[in-house]
């Protein structure tokens, strides 16, 4: 009997978040073998929940229109709550309450529930996180933390499964690629994930999100003080000593602004520096051909050794397979 797979369609959801699995289970079993001249098994019904049954209208002026609505959809195997279109600090849609009662509704009757993005949020709304290990698209973390603190985040994390609760959240954008390669592997086979995987052409990210994170503006938190060293840092994190230095634009006490910074930040101030380098450093790795050493240099690191090994810890990858990889140089076109 094919697994059942409820995609929740919210309102404000990135199109890709639901099409791209909707076609990915729905090859499962059968695309491959209609290819091979077998006739197909399918190995999930996947159905679309809506709040109603009105049609949605996305991007693009596409229109999908649920099979059920959450008064008449059974029991899933399987819950998926795509991404949605959200501004850090926005206010999450006023259904929120009433989907988070059918998707507890739906755990505690056995579902496994899984989300990809800032389908996250959706989740830690429903108290379904709380406690857990989770992650969410690199560029949320910050605010994810602000809203949840109870939530256990992995902000590097592609994919973080929590199998005796039965959650799996997943990463930014195409991060969904590993979470059905994964579904489709444990609740079908590995060969049919294989098949899936050739026939879609989906790449399975493998370095985690670090490599994909960029410095982003950051609201001014309320504490006066913490924003005046949150503000100097952003222009002097290349500078020597910068916490010592950050100390000095605040008449505080030392460990009272290290409270304050971590209360207001969600980080300490030397992972807060530290964030704001290696985002300058990948900057350059993308921008310029510039020597390796002389970024480490530029951005606030006279050990370029050391360098390397905290951008590894950072991204997943050396600074040189980074450049590697996202470089622009890569893409000049060589006659």
């Amino acid at each position: 009997m094919p697994v059942k797979v409820h995609i929740l369609l919210l309102n404000n959801a990135m199109l890709s978040s639901v099409t791209g699995p909707l076609d990915a289970f729905s090859a499962a079993g059968t695309l491959w073998s209609q290819m091979m001249g077998a006739p197909p098994e399918p190995a999930f019904s996947v159905r679309l929940i809506g709040e109603s049954a009105l049609p949605l209208a996305y991007s693009g002026g596409l229109t999908l229109i649920p099979q059920h609505t959450l008064e008449s959809a059974d029991i899933a195997d399987i819950v998926y709550v795509p991404s949605m279109i959200l501004l850090p600090g926005q206010a999450l849609p006023a259904n929120m309450a009433r989907i988070a009662d059918w998707l507890r509704h739906q755990h505690q009757s056995g579902a496994l529930l899984c989300s990809v993005c800032t389908g996250a949020y959706v989740l830690a709304y429903a108290g379904l996180l709380q406690g857990l290990q989770a992650t969410t698209h690199w560029g949320f973390a910050h605010d994810f933390q602000r809203r949840f603190p109870a939530v256990k985040l992995q902000k590097n994390a592609v994919i973080v499964h929590n199998p005796v609760q039965r959650i799996i959240t997943c990463g930014g954008g195409t991060s969904w690629h590993n979470l059905v390669s994964d579904l489709i592997r444990e609740h079908s086979s590995i060969d049919i994930a294989d098949q899936v995987k050739s026939l879609l052409l989906m790449n399975e990210h493998r370095h985690g999100q670090g490599a994909y994170a960029r410095n982003l503006p950051m609201a001014a938190p309320e504490d006066r003080a913490v924003a005046a060293v949150q503000q100097w840092l952003k222009t002097h994190s290349d500078q020597a000593n910068p916490v010592q230095q950050a100390l000095a634009q605040t008449a505080l006490a030392e460990r009272t602004l290290k409270r304050r910074f971590k209360k207001h930040m969600g980080v300490s101030i030397i992972e807060y520096v530290q964030a704001l380098r290696i985002g300058n450093a990948k900057e350059l790795l993308v921008k310029s051909t510039t020597a390796i050493e002389e970024i480490a240099r530029r951005v606030g690191y006279q050990d370029a050794s050391f360098f390397r090994r905290i951008f590894r810890a950072e991204t997943g990858l050396s600074p040189s397979h980074f450049r590697e990889r996202f470089g622009r140089a890569r893409s000049q076109r060589v006659d």
